[in-house]
């Protein structure tokens, strides 16, 4: 029996007609613009920032609320990875999830985090293959479900020499792209937003900190949705509180807070974010 993602994912294609030569499904690079559209609401965000992380390799960093992803990097063969920090101790190199397999088959499944089973764990299926009229061209299109613990979390549809021009979550919600600025390439046609409107972000987020690994200081974005309380706390690898960096009402918006560790010790630190029944951990790297 297909889930009712599976079918938003297949039908939903039917009514991509407007959206846009060699193969890249995630083309990244600074200044790289993209605004989506939620059925309510637009929001527009660029690539901002790069890092090399200890591993050597350079990541680029995702808007949080275009992207569900963090620091991302596309290798030589076309596969995509987003950082993980080691959940204890700190090993030199991030481990990495494979959050898109260039040569995967359609149906085909691959283990997101390596070492790990594909069972109970974080896994991902490309869906389906298909070329598809994208921004007035042809474009070869790949959609992929992302699970964990055998629960879709959310997918997404990648489109060659573009990147992501779709997601959608389980509770039906689907957010397209319909303007982007890739590689100096422009698809479709920003939708101008007054200066004095505010627009609500796509989802409750808080981003990967930048940058990480760090020494004494880092910055935390985060977004709500909705106005309401929010906890942004760090801890320690052993559980103990070491920040409380926000603890209080917000309105609805995108934020950024400094964290600052000068007083810390070199380790793995973990930030949990929660707000309005909405929680999220990551974790982070402070070497001194």
């Amino acid at each position: 029996m297909k889930t009712l993602l599976e079918t938003i994912l297949i039908f939903s294609l039917l009514a991509v007609t407007n959206l846009p030569q060699q193969q890249n499904f995630l083309p990244l690079r600074i200044g790289n613009e993209y605004q989506t559209y939620n059925g309510t609401n637009y929001f527009f965000a660029e690539i901002e920032r790069d890092t090399v992380y200890p591993n050597g390799k350079t990541y680029y960093t995702l808007p949080g609320p275009i992207f569900e992803f963090d620091d991302t990097r596309v290798d030589e063969f076309g596969n995509i990875y987003t950082t993980v920090v080691p959940l204890t101790g700190i090993t030199g190199t991030l481990d990495e999830y494979m959050i898109f397999k260039a040569d995967a088959q359609d149906g085909e499944m691959w283990p997101v985090a390596w070492g790990l089973p594909v069972i109970d764990t974080l896994y991902a299926k490309l869906l389906f293959t298909d070329t598809l009229f994208v921004f007035g061209q042809n474009k070869i299109i790949k959609a992929v479900l992302l699970y964990e613990n055998g629960v879709i979390q959310f997918a997404y549809w990648l489109a060659d020499g573009i990147g992501q021009i779709q997601k959608a979550y389980s509770d039906g919600t689907v957010v397209f792209l319909n303007y982007a600025k890739i590689n100096g390439t422009v698809y479709g046609n920003l939708v101008g937003i007054d200066d004095d409107e505010i627009i609500k972000p796509l989802t409750y987020n808080v981003s990967q900190n930048y940058p990480n690994p760090f020494n004494s200081s880092t910055s935390i974005s985060y977004s709500i949705a909705e106005a309401g309380f929010v906890s942004l706390k760090v801890f320690d690898i052993l559980g103990q509180e070491v920040s409380a960096l926000v603890n209080e009402d917000k309105e609805a918006g995108m934020y950024d807070v400094v964290f600052n560790a000068s007083e810390l010790t070199t380790g793995v630190y973990i930030y949990t974010f929660q707000s309005n029944g909405y929680s999220q951990s990551r974790k982070m790297i402070l070497l001194r």
